[in-house]
């Protein structure tokens, strides 16, 4: 039976179907000692996420066009990615995604579609918007064999609008520089 008080009288009831008077002697066998809140440490800051816990987008999963990873919260004027005081690049604290695709033809196991990706990632400071997203467009071939239980995907895309993203000093970061169309291979599903 579910019974959550919400009076002081539903409180009153609670308390003499279990057959004590107060919240006070309902806790009295627990040593004081041991009801003490408990020691908690302050709350992080918004920078003080923990990088593995930022948001990056990109690969098969997400933003299909990008590589893994690849799409961090940048400055729109500049491309500039956002760094912390140790100048590791950081993941954004809130993104979106929307994936469209259409499935035109099926032979057997294989299915032929094409695929409309669109998202970003925003940093901590920046408020979520549908200027300056990343998008990314293609085609997709699944052939669905029985011993894998997913699909083999065969994927080309397109990026709609490539940037360079360069670090605080303004100098290009290879590793996310983004290519204006890619091949990519995979085993699994996107959503």
């Amino acid at each position: 039976m579910k019974f959550l008080p919400t009076s002081d009288a539903d409180r009153a009831e609670m308390l003499s179907a279990i057959g004590v008077s107060s919240v006070d002697e309902l806790f009295k066998s627990i040593p004081a000692s041991v009801r003490r809140a408990p020691t908690l440490p302050p709350p992080l800051s918004e920078i003080e996420i923990p990088i593995f816990e930022r948001f990056q987008l990109g690969g098969e999963q997400s933003l299909r066009g990008f590589q893994q990873g690849a799409v961090v919260p940048v400055n729109p004027d500049t491309y500039e990615v956002f760094t912390d005081p140790l100048g590791r690049i950081l993941g954004g604290d809130k993104f979106f995604i929307f994936n469209v695709e259409y499935q035109f033809l099926q032979i057997g196991p294989a299915k032929l579609l094409v695929f409309f990706d669109v998202g970003q990632n925003y940093f901590d400071t920046q408020s979520i918007g549908i200027g300056n997203v990343r998008s990314s467009a293609g085609a997709e071939l699944r052939i669905f064999l029985p011993i894998f239980q997913a699909p083999l995907r065969f994927i080309y895309a397109f990026n709609l609008n490539p940037i360079d993203p360069v670090d605080q000093f303004g100098f290009p970061i290879s590793y996310l520089a983004e290519k204006p169309s890619g091949f990519t291979f995979s085993i699994g599903r996107t959503f």
